[in-house]
């Protein structure tokens, strides 16, 4: 089957024309003041101090721009990073020039600047006023990690003092505390411009050969030094080791004392270039096994296609002065590493017949009629029903919901399908007891993950190879009801749904195994524009699909980057009746289960969906 295409591109498509939206908005606001505003689409004139970026001419203030306009100039201007931000600075008095010392986080706001009262230390009338940004929407961390804010933290306050300066605004207090500004803040849809989601990849806990993401925002370019090049701060991000939310629960191959020397990127076409990374290690750490672990971290953080065009084709790693592999021609890419970042389990969806019996679909061509059969053993046969099913990647085991009291069970289907095997072979057991339990999930090493309420309380559960004891998970944040939880495919990151009604939220943290007890640690928020969510997938390693409720009783399908970016809408107008959603990244239909009690299939995203059979509660094993 040919390969479909990633959403990345169709996802960054979509946060492109947002941004423009956005600026659009911003750039209105300067062409209302009486100059015609730094912002300009004609070329930048010879000589001239203007500066390009992101298809957008920026220049310094012009006569008479009043204090919306300089601050509204000032924010566009900021997202020109050459000569050390020095548009931006032609909008500051020399003073403030001085004590404005951008780092490389950022705070992104609303384009919507509005006059306020003058704050302390500004005299009102002509010599002085003060200009608010608009709302904080999100925040960019020192290592690229994008944090969006709502509620009371959405609120945070950013004046802006302007004095006049020769007859003309110019803005003399930034944001920020203390005599210094370290503050970059740039309007929501021109950081979609200027900044780009990529990946750093860290090892699962205890494994040598499974990567897992860490999404972070770099700039879509150079931003002035050699140091501040995209691919330089990636991998100085990666030697940095994995970022809070993922700290406890990943490890770097780089050994400690490792240093960056230099990232040459070589000449070539976008899509094509490569880039020699050299680096000083510990001469006795200098071992093979661990320079190949080092070598697939900084491939897949230089070449990922996750959300869009990779920066780099291939890798050449030098180390101490010597190239990796000996030979000094050798590149490695993607193609070489490929294994070790896990996507969603392949293989036919299962689902359960109206007659309770759990059954798997087989792969049809699009609009033939489908073909499903029973899976081994009592559950296959419907005599003993289970609802919300997960079946293990390996297609060994099923798991599933029943009884009054919503008792999760284990089932064996090879034992039910073993030669031989007698007709209650396999017959499920119960493993967890108590009420509101979530779909369970599989994880890649065979562990069962439930949410729900037992002995009490509130938690999410894990039941170790499927049969062990359930322990309760230990979570860093307070969580409320977790109602839906879905491991990723490395087995170490976890989505979930907590809390209920309008006030759900998408969360994504990772399990911790510390000996026999597991933890799950600090939560990253996404998809900060969906409210009543009611079920969820993964789609692939970076992206989840999930399913929303209106009011009105409407279900929509979404598809959400793991990186806290916005949540992008399946289809046209909401459909009634989604309860569940199924897949197995790009190379795989899609299937939804809907309250009808009938089964659709799509053959990816935004394509058609066409009625399959009569079943719910499909899912892709894992």
């Amino acid at each position: 089957m040919a390969r479909r295409p990633s959403p990345a591109p169709r996802l960054r498509g979509r946060a492109l024309a947002a941004a423009l939206a956005g600026l659009a908005t911003l750039v209105a606001g300067c062409a209302a003041v009486p100059s015609s505003g730094p912002v300009q689409s004609a070329a930048a004139p010879p000589g001239g101090s203007g500066t390009n970026c992101c298809g957008l001419i920026m220049s310094g203030p012009r006569p008479g721009m009043d204090p919306v306009g300089i601050v509204s100039g000032f924010l566009l201007a900021s997202a020109s990073f050459a000569h050390r931000n020095g548009i931006a600075r032609e909008y500051l008095t020399p003073g403030a020039s001085r004590s404005w010392s951008p780092g490389s986080a950022v705070t992104i706001v609303e384009p919507n600047p509005a006059v306020v009262e003058p704050p302390r230390g500004l005299e009102p009338g002509n010599s002085g006023t003060a200009v608010r940004a608009g709302r904080v929407v999100a925040t960019v961390s020192s290592t690229g990690l994008y944090h969006p804010l709502d509620g009371k933290d959405s609120g945070q306050v950013q004046n802006f003092g302007l004095v006049r300066v020769k007859g003309q605004w110019r803005i003399s207090i930034l944001p920020g505390s203390g005599r210094v500004s370290h503050q970059l803040l740039l309007p929501e849809g021109l950081f979609n411009l200027v900044y780009k989601p990529q990946n750093l990849y860290f090892y699962a806990q205890g494994s040598s050969r499974v990567l897992v993401p860490a999404p972070v925002f770099v700039p879509s370019e150079s931003s002035g030094p050699k140091t501040n090049d995209p691919a330089t701060m990636l991998v100085r991000d990666l030697l940095s080791g994995p970022p809070g939310w993922l700290a406890a629960a990943a490890d770097s191959a780089f050994p400690p004392g490792t240093r960056l020397r230099e990232v040459q990127v070589l000449p070539g076409t976008p899509g094509t270039k490569t880039a020699i990374v050299s680096l000083t290690m510990p001469p006795r750490a200098v071992r093979p096994a661990r320079l190949r672990a080092v070598d697939a971290q900084l491939v897949w953080a230089l070449t990922s296609q996750s959300y869009g065009d990779p920066l780099i084709q291939s890798v050449k790693l030098k180390v101490n002065g010597n190239f990796w592999p000996r030979s000094g021609s050798a590149v490695l890419g993607q193609s070489d590493y490929r294994q070790d970042v896990p996507q969603p389990a392949a293989g036919n969806p299962y689902f359960v017949s109206q007659a309770g019996g759990v059954r798997v679909l087989a792969r049809t061509e699009p609009g033939s009629r489908a073909k499903d059969i029973a899976v081994p053993g009592p559950v296959g046969a419907g005599r003993f029903p289970l609802s919300q099913i997960a079946v293990s990647p390996d297609h060994s085991r099923v798991a599933g919901i029943a009884g009054p009291r919503s008792t999760v069970y284990v089932g064996n289907l090879a034992a039910a399908a073993a030669h031989g095997a007698g007709p209650s072979a396999g017959e499920p057991r119960p493993r967890l007891s108590g009420t509101s339990f979530s779909t369970p999930s599989w994880d890649s090493t065979g562990n069962l993950w439930v949410a729900g309420r037992m002995h009490g309380q509130n938690g999410i559960w894990v039941v170790r190879n499927g049969r062990g004891t359930p322990w309760l998970v230990t979570p860093s944040d307070r969580l409320g009801r977790v109602t839906a939880l879905r491991v990723a495919p490395d087995g170490v990151r976890v989505a979930m749904i907590a809390g209920k009604g309008a006030s759900t939220q998408l969360l994504l943290g990772a399990l911790i195994r510390t000996g026999s007890a597991y933890g799950l640690g600090p939560v990253l928020r996404l998809a900060p524009n969906l409210t009543a969510i009611s079920a969820l997938t993964w789609y692939d390693a970076d992206h989840l699909l999930a399913v929303t409720k209106s009011a009105s009783g409407g279900t929509q399908l979404w598809e959400v980057p793991v990186n806290g970016g916005i949540a992008v809408k399946q289809g046209g107008a909401p459909q009634r009746g989604i309860v569940s959603v199924a897949a197995a990244g790009p190379r795989n239909p899609l299937y939804l289960g809907l309250s009808t009690g009938r089964l659709e299939r799509s053959a990816g995203l935004r394509e058609f969906w066409s009625d399959v059979t009569a079943g719910r509660d499909v899912a892709y094993p894992g």
